[in-house]
């Protein structure tokens, strides 16, 4: 085999040419022709490499030169960025006067006092204070009062109707100013009050509207008169007992003031030294607070099968006379009382009712008295009375003591306890009814009576000018000692005496059908009514007579389809005490397996005086 050298090829040395023996066995005709395109290349690499004399450079001594064009677009990107900065620069700094805005430059203060007594007079100052020298243009300052806050006066006036707004207008760079406010602060006892101001303004190089906000507290740590509860410490179940309540004299007349008692249940009292609210169970508004104040009140505990119990004082106070919402706590005092057991039970109902309840004068008080010994000792001499509480006038009470049924023929007796109420006493003993002597274990002794109200048959009811009466009684015996035990309380709202009449006439027409002509007939004297509506519903074949209608006061609407007449009076004063309204039908055609030609008629009233709604339902009328 020929050996074959080979030499490292440059550009300035010629291609070896293939001895032609060898060429013949193994190159093609093909494979000349990239020894050519070869040489082609290394002549055009040549042009492109050669020096300018026509030599070749050494290749291997090549270097890299620095990149220019990086280094001018970072000059250029510094430049702009520095270009830009000095722009904003002068935007913001150096055309406005050379005065940069700061927020922290606008100062907003509230001064004032931090402990306040409650409902007294407090002063609050809000300062405020430019401090450089932009102009703050359409300022205004608001204000959010605490929630028992009533204003009363400021410095400046206030640019709204709710009083908590100012407008300053455009404050100038190093101005300052304050508003003063005057004003009454209310709250909860040991509660905070927070009154908040907000300085809204736009700086003189700004669009934007900017806000300052400050906050000031005051607590209510104090409170403007004392008060002491008294009792005793032990009470026996169903006796009566008294609380005393000592409100101390005021620096300065206080108003708007509420005792409310929470009695969980365990505790009904029977008589006050004031009045109670008529609206709300167990709560007294108090007199404007001049002076001390004592309140008594008389009540009796039910043991519920426990030993003890607790009542609740609060004394709820208002920010002004419309007493809106809950009202604030000034006072919250819990008593807690051990009830001692007793050997006697003593029961209480009126009309079936052990609770309170409404009623008109058209209703009787059937009372019923249970004395029942649950002891193993037998009781001597027992006394029960029974004590009601009634409207009156000119001494006289709105119930109807002349026609009082008692079986037992007890004694009655009677008080007048202030111009509109009267007491009415009923007692027995042994000399009326027996068993009272001794009552032994497990024995029982029931005392039932009945008494009517006066009516507006036989006396002016509008003359009685309370709706409030009350019921409760009480036992006398001897186990070893005298006990008096007495009962719960029951309370009775008196409403108006409204009353209804339907009248039926029927006759025969000119067709000789039946025509029926109706009267619905009101009758009231005890209280003004509002919002009364009278509806029934009327069956058959029946043509309404529209003609034949005769509308006293209100409107009448009758729903031929539905068969439906309803009658709506707004108000129905007292003083007219009777309205009548008329209407007719035609029975048309007879269905013989008809009976009722109306259904029950519905009659609906709001007692303007005690707020009430009055609810009657009587019945309809037959068709014959």
């Amino acid at each position: 085999m020929t050996n074959r050298k080979f030499s490292r090829l440059s550009l300035n040395t010629e291609i070896e040419v293939i001895p032609k023996k060898v060429r013949k066995k193994v190159i093609k005709k093909e494979a000349v022709e990239p020894s050519l395109e070869i040489s082609k290349l290394n002549r055009e690499l040549k042009e492109i490499y050669k020096n300018g004399d026509g030599s070749m450079p050494n290749m291997g001594n090549f270097e890299k030169k620095p990149q220019k064009s990086f280094l001018r677009a970072l000059f250029w990107l510094v430049f702009s960025c520095s270009f830009l900065a000095v722009v904003a620069w002068v935007g913001f700094f150096v055309l406005p006067g050379n005065a940069k805005f700061s927020e922290d430059d606008v100062v907003l203060e509230i001064s004032g006092q931090e402990k306040v007594v409650a409902g007294s007079l407090v002063h609050y100052r809000i300062n405020y204070h430019n401090a450089q020298n932009i102009v703050l243009n359409k300022t205004n300052l608001e204000v959010r009062y605490p929630a028992g806050f009533v204003f009363k006066e400021a410095s400046v006036n206030p640019t709204n109707e709710q009083q908590d707004t100012w407008d300053l207008g455009n404050i100038q760079g190093g101005v300052s100013g304050f508003v003063d406010i005057t004003g009454y602060l209310n709250g909860n006892f040991n509660d905070k009050q927070s009154l908040r101001a907000f300085l809204n303004y736009y700086p003189s190089n700004f669009n934007s509207e900017f806000q300052k906000v400050i906050v000031f507290n005051s607590e209510i740590n104090s409170l403007p008169l004392e008060v002491n509860i008294e009792g005793p410490s032990e009470v026996a179940a169903g006796s009566e007992v008294e609380l005393i309540i000592n409100l101390s004299q005021p620096a300065t007349p206080i108003k708007n003031l509420q005792l409310v008692l929470d009695s969980a249940g365990v505790f009904s009292y029977t008589t006050s030294s004031i009045s109670p609210n008529p609206k709300i169970k167990n709560t007294w508004d108090l007199p404007e607070i001049v002076e001390a104040l004592q309140i008594k009140i008389k009540g009796s505990f039910n043991s519920n099968g426990e030993d003890a119990s607790k009542i609740k004082f609060k004394l709820i106070s208002w920010p002004d006379e419309k007493r809106t919402g809950e009202g604030f706590v000034w006072l919250e005092k819990e008593i807690a009382y051990k009830i001692l057991k007793n050997e006697l039970a003593v029961s209480l109902a009126i009309n079936g009712a052990t609770q309170d309840f409404s009623l008109s004068p058209e209703n009787d008080l059937n009372v019923s008295l249970v004395l029942k010994n649950i002891g193993s000792l037998t009781l001597k001499n027992l006394q029960p009375r029974l004590f009601f509480e009634a409207p009156s006038f000119n001494n006289k009470s709105i119930l109807d003591w002349s026609n009082l049924t008692d079986i037992a023929d007890g004694e009655v007796t009677g008080e007048q306890v202030n111009d509109n109420t009267r007491k009415g006493v009923i007692a027995w003993s042994s000399k009326n009814i027996g068993i009272l002597t001794s009552l032994a274990s497990n024995k029982e002794v029931r005392i039932d009576i009945s008494l009517p109200f006066k009516t507006g048959k036989n006396v002016d009811l509008s003359q009685f000018t309370s709706y409030l009466a009350s019921v409760w009684g009480e036992v006398k015996y001897n186990v070893d000692e005298e006990k008096v035990l007495s009962t719960g309380i029951i309370k009775m709202v008196i409403n108006s005496d409204l009353s209804f009449e339907s009248r039926k006439e029927e006759i025969k027409n000119s067709t000789n059908k039946d025509y029926y002509k109706i009267s619905w007939i009101l009758n009231n004297s005890f209280h003004d009514l509002k919002d009364v509506e009278i509806s029934g519903n009327w069956y058959g074949d029946l043509l309404w007579q529209d003609d034949k209608l005769v509308v006293p006061a209100g409107e009448v609407n009758y729903d031929k389809e539905k068969k439906n007449l309803v009658w709506k009076i707004k108000t129905l004063p007292k003083d007219l005490d009777v309205v009548a309204l008329q209407f007719a039908f035609v029975l048309n055609t007879l269905n013989p397996s008809q009976t009722d030609l109306s259904s029950k008629i519905t009659i609906k009233a709001t007692d303007a005086v005690t707020g009430e709604e009055i609810v009657k339902v009587v019945e309809g009328f037959k068709l014959n």
